[in-house]
């Protein structure tokens, strides 16, 4: 029963949500890395999503970041800044305890939704005329006049004629904004459609065709690569290079404990047992200069982890 219902989920999921449910377990797995790709890759396909996208389904693009931002010890202020973002396009987001456990991170979180509700509205510029098209921000259909909070969002519309649905990605800064525009067919803006209040799911567009038994379940974007790395973590370089001068010096120590081998004069060489003990500091300072060398990459690769997209 439990896999009929995951597999349902699934089914109605469609790739933008299964991308970052794959997301959300890289993070509980701790891959971060490929975390951040799969979102990075989520966040690309939104614009291009055949259907109109739910508000909790895309806060989940700066929940999840939030998440991994404070868990590689970024400053609080942009751990912050990604939070306030999710809430701009998704005021009711849950936190994920089986991502990241409740505690201050959370009380910061919930902290951080009271705010955004302060935060100054923009104008949408949904056009006064715009024929059968229909007009999406964060999945919920907008009038000419209608505002949103400041921030970025997910704009879409569905063009008539089953042109399908297009989209992109605003703050609603610029003023060239071109709503019908998306539309590759054109919008006959003449045409006057009824706006049908009693549409219970009118709010979450035209994706409600077909039934879950004959929908096959989708399968998440291959993990989107960072086009260039732009910013690192300065603690975290820190302590990458810190950690690697440790590991050179340990190396170099073993070099010289292992060079002792050769002196045949060597004074501290007297017994077996002398042998024996320089030889387990020599295998030590090894080991100890490889651990630290593989900290000093890891700490390396995460401080230049791609969370700001």
């Amino acid at each position: 029963m439990l896999a009929a219902t995951l597999l349902i989920a699934s089914a109605a999921g469609g790739t933008f949500e299964v991308t970052l449910d794959a997301a959300r377990d890289k993070i509980v797995d701790g891959d971060l890395v490929t975390a951040a790709g799969y979102i990075r890759a989520a966040k690309s396909f939104a614009p291009t999503a055949p259907d109109i996208l739910k508000p909790d389904e895309l806060g989940r693009i700066w929940l999840y970041r939030g998440m991994m931002a404070s868990m590689v010890g970024e400053a609080e202020e942009e751990v912050m800044d990604l939070w306030r973002q999710a809430f701009v396009v998704s005021p009711d987001i849950q936190w994920e305890e089986a991502v990241m456990a409740s505690g201050p991170e959370r009380d910061l979180f919930e902290a951080l939704r009271q705010e955004v509700q302060g935060r100054p509205r923009v104008d949408v510029r949904v056009p006064e005329m715009s024929g059968a098209a229909v007009i999406y921000v964060d999945g919920g259909k907008r009038i000419a006049g209608d505002g949103v909070r400041e921030g970025m969002h997910l704009g879409q519309i569905s063009c008539p004629d089953e042109q399908g649905t297009f989209g992109i990605w605003t703050d609603f800064t610029d003023r060239k904004l071109d709503w019908l525009a998306l539309c590759p067919g054109g919008v006959d803006t003449a045409v006057v459609v009824e706006d049908d209040d009693d549409d219970e799911f009118g709010d979450f567009g035209p994706s409600f065709g077909g039934s879950v038994a004959d929908a096959e379940p989708f399968e998440p974007l291959p993990p989107a690569v960072a086009e260039a790395r732009v910013a690192a973590s300065m603690p975290l370089l820190l302590s990458a290079g810190g950690t690697a001068l440790i590991s050179g010096g340990l190396y170099l120590a073993a070099l010289s404990s292992r060079g002792q081998f050769n002196e045949l004069t060597n004074p501290e060489l007297q017994t077996a047992a002398d042998v024996s003990a320089l030889r387990k500091q020599t295998n030590t300072r090894v080991y100890l200069s490889a651990g630290a060398g593989v900290i000093a990459v890891g700490l390396y690769t995460v401080a230049f982890l791609d969370v700001d997209f």
